[in-house]
């Protein structure tokens, strides 16, 4: 006769095997890394990974529709590169792409095991940055991926980092499909305009939204590389010298090596100006630690995204969130605002 205890342990293995063999619900993303490490290891060697992360957030298309964010992140000293992939109800990635930046040239990208896609290179540099190199393509309706590169490769050595990675066997719901089947491209302003402020009277999701001095929060609408020349200016006594908004600026001074961790605080005193300083005069701007229009522009530069929101770092790469309802800026699910009232960036 078996024991009590050892029946039990026999009518629960098969639940205790189905367990084991589900998959975790963040397994997609490490798949993702691995395939990335795998992929840097043929076409980018010596490169190190720095950072990856997954996130989830609303779509482009519809805020309703889920839609998941993953970017990996590697390093050979200042050198950066990265690939990034968004899943949901996003428009086709060429479309944005050119929307978004500067044709550099349209690539035939043969994928390994998925056949030949469109793709584009393209180019985030200004006349005061070297800005960013990215090859876009989607590897099928609703996934987006982008190679990117900060000082580190062009156009033809994207190609081989994307023709090194796997096929993607990621999908979206028919819903997703059928909105960007219908979706229209994109219009994308100069700058953001002034618009109703977002919940109010004549204001449509997915507009233009208004400037973040206006309504207390950081904006974006579109293209994200002028996100952040709407904003306001920044100084030690300036008028949004504490708020999410100062922090967000030391996160990106953090993030090229200017300014340690442990000093982010959200308020922009005299250390964050003299980090401003150095990091303006690295980029061949006036230094003069007050972070006005070129500066902005230059840090504008260095982001890509469309809700999941990148800032290629010299040092590290952080992520911010774009919510698709309204566009405004968070980090760790925190709105970025230009005083303390949405709550301050938990490591304020």
């Amino acid at each position: 006769m078996v024991p009590p205890i050892k029946r039990i342990l026999i009518l629960l293995a098969p639940v205790v095997l189905a367990l084991s063999l589900a998959t975790p619900a963040h397994a997609a993303s490490n798949t993702f890394t691995q395939n990335v490490k795998r992929a840097f290891a043929v076409a980018a060697p010596g490169y190190k990974l720095r950072r990856a992360t997954s996130q989830t957030a609303g779509s482009e298309l519809d805020p309703a529709q889920g839609s998941r964010g993953d970017v990996v992140a590697f390093y050979l000293g200042k050198k950066v590169l990265g690939v990034t992939r968004e899943v949901g109800a996003f428009r086709d990635a060429v479309t944005t792409a050119r929307a978004e930046r500067t044709l550099v040239s349209a690539v035939s990208l043969r994928r390994p095991g998925a056949g030949t896609r469109p793709a584009v290179v393209t180019s985030t540099a200004t006349a005061g940055s070297s800005g960013l190199t990215v090859l876009s393509w989607s590897e099928r309706p609703g996934v987006n991926y982008e190679v990117v590169s900060r000082d580190a490769m062009d156009g033809a050595g994207l190609v081989k980092i994307a023709q090194a990675l796997p096929a993607d066997g990621s999908t979206v719901s028919a819903t997703a499909r059928a909105l960007i089947a219908r979706a229209k491209p994109a219009v994308y302003p100069k700058l953001d305009l002034l618009t109703p402020k977002p919940g109010g009277p004549g204001f449509k999701p997915g507009g233009v939204v208004q400037l973040g001095a206006t309504n207390y929060y950081v904006d974006g609408a579109g293209a994200t590389t002028d996100d952040l020349d709407n904003e306001a200016t920044l100084c030690a006594g300036c008028a949004w010298s504490n708020g999410n908004y100062a922090g967000m600026w030391q996160i990106i001074l953090y993030a090229d090596g200017y300014l340690n961790w442990s000093l982010i605080d959200c308020a922009f005193g005299a250390q964050t100006a003299a980090s401003t300083k150095s990091w303006q005069w690295a980029k061949g701007l006036t230094s003069d630690g007050i972070v006005g229009p070129n500066s902005r522009a230059t840090a504008s530069s260095k982001l890509t995204g469309n809700i999941y929101v990148s800032y290629w770092g010299t040092y590290d790469m952080p992520t911010f969130t774009r919510d698709p309802n309204n566009y405004r800026y968070s980090y760790k699910n925190v709105e970025l605002s230009y005083d303390f009232r949405a709550g301050r960036i938990p490591i304020c």
